[in-house]
């Protein structure tokens, strides 16, 4: 899925995406003020996020790295124990299994 091209873009996502660089254009972004780490991490984040919206097609947002690296937990070590865990609940078929059903659309 993320591998194939994006259609060609509507008149509607013209028009959207246009709408989404101003607003983008006219987001405050503050300097960084402090030393954290996390804080200069996310800090980064932001900055690129704000140059992809502006120079790249929006409509490839969930391609986007900043986007997987902060928004998508991929072969992360701790999932499968918490996930073990939750499987051997006593309450996994009657209740937790139904809130960690993840949404097709993402």
């Amino acid at each position: 899925m993320h591998d194939s091209p994006l259609l060609e873009p509507t008149e509607k996502d013209l028009r959207l995406v246009d709408e989404l660089k101003s607003t983008f254009d006219h987001l405050p972004y503050n300097d960084l003020k402090s030393d954290s780490l996390a804080e200069k991490k996310w800090h980064d984040f932001v900055g690129e996020l704000r140059r992809l919206v502006k120079d790249s097609d929006p409509r490839g947002f969930l391609r986007w790295d900043v986007i997987k690296k902060t928004m998508f937990i991929v072969n992360a070590p701790y999932v499968k124990p918490e996930l073990d865990y939750l499987f051997n609940c006593p309450n996994w078929q009657s209740e937790l299994c139904d809130i960690v059903k993840e949404s097709p659309i993402g």
